[in-house]
């Protein structure tokens, strides 16, 4: 009988773990009508992972979970009572949400760094960052698309699937290994969002359930390219010995160069269609919110 190596057997133990808990998970919402119980026991799991941390740790998560989950509110909200013709453009909210990025970054990086710092923002340094910045636009424009068609909770909700998915990558491609506690985390985590899924589905008429099948594949697009760029992005961030600020700089200087051109082009092509020359048409003081709180 062939013998595998400790590191194979684990990750096929882990495997079977997340596989068997998904599918548990899903039998278990199809039998109750209900996702009450799977939610409840995904917030078991998170408070068995994550219990053990020191209060300044849970203040911070706490902080960075609320700003989160207000991003698609505050969207929702510049975009309310607007006809569907006379909405802000996706690509100028990103363009300017860039723009407010790298002048905060470039100043948080003047003022973190040290005396003498200097920031080369068209050198190699920067331009080696131009995958992450398009794939981080590609995800940012279809989430801005998706919450066209879904509401802010069930969005927020459909991207927890960025857990499992982003862990799965980190696992391929950085060689990280995870404790049981984590991966059951994220197996609870990854089985709530397929509950949620499922009971939402069965009450849903054939119009709605077609109109959120378009915002779920905005979802899987954001998905599947936000969590590359986070792992392309770690990858390159630790192989230079420029200062964290500094190399944010960097990201957000490509970021601003592909908003730029894309901004460029949606405003020529509004021009030549027919419409508004003004890639800002249609913008007001609450659609300003997005891109700053963002």
């Amino acid at each position: 009988m062939v013998s595998l190596k400790p590191t194979i057997r684990r990750k096929l133990q882990v495997s079977i773990v997340v596989v068997s808990l998904v599918m548990a998970g899903v039998v278990l919402a199809y039998v109750l009508h209900s996702p009450v119980v799977p939610i409840l026991a995904a917030a078991v799991l998170y408070y068995y992972t994550y219990g053990n941390l020191g209060s300044p740790k849970l203040w911070l998560i706490l902080v960075y979970l609320l700003v989160d989950l207000s991003k698609g509110l505050i969207v929702s909200w510049s975009l309310a009572n607007k006809d569907p013709g006379k909405t802000p453009s996706e690509i100028s909210i990103l363009f300017v949400k860039d723009v407010v990025s790298l002048a905060m970054g470039y100043a948080f990086a003047k003022l973190m760094g040290s005396e003498g710092t200097e920031v080369n923002v068209l050198g190699y340094d920067t331009l080696r960052f131009l995958p992450v910045a398009l794939l981080f636009m590609t995800s940012q424009t279809c989430a801005l698309k998706a919450l066209n068609y879904l509401d802010p909770g069930t969005f927020k909700l459909l991207l927890q699937v960025c857990l499992p998915t982003i862990t799965f990558f980190s696992w391929c491609w950085l060689g990280r290994m995870y404790t049981k506690r984590q991966v059951l985390c994220v197996a609870g985590v990854f089985m709530f969002s397929i509950l949620f899924c499922v009971a939402k589905t069965r009450q849903e008429t054939s119009e709605v359930m077609a109109t959120s099948a378009v915002g779920l594949i905005y979802t899987t697009v954001f998905v599947l390219s936000s969590c590359s760029g986070s792992i392309l992005s770690e990858k390159l961030l630790k192989t230079t010995g420029d200062s964290l600020p500094v190399q944010v700089v960097h990201m957000k200087v490509c970021s601003v160069l592909i908003g730029f051109v894309a901004f460029t082009a949606h405003g020529l092509n509004q021009g030549l269609d027919g419409g508004s020359w003004n890639p800002l048409i249609h913008w007001d003081q609450r659609t300003m919110g997005a891109p700053v709180h963002w």
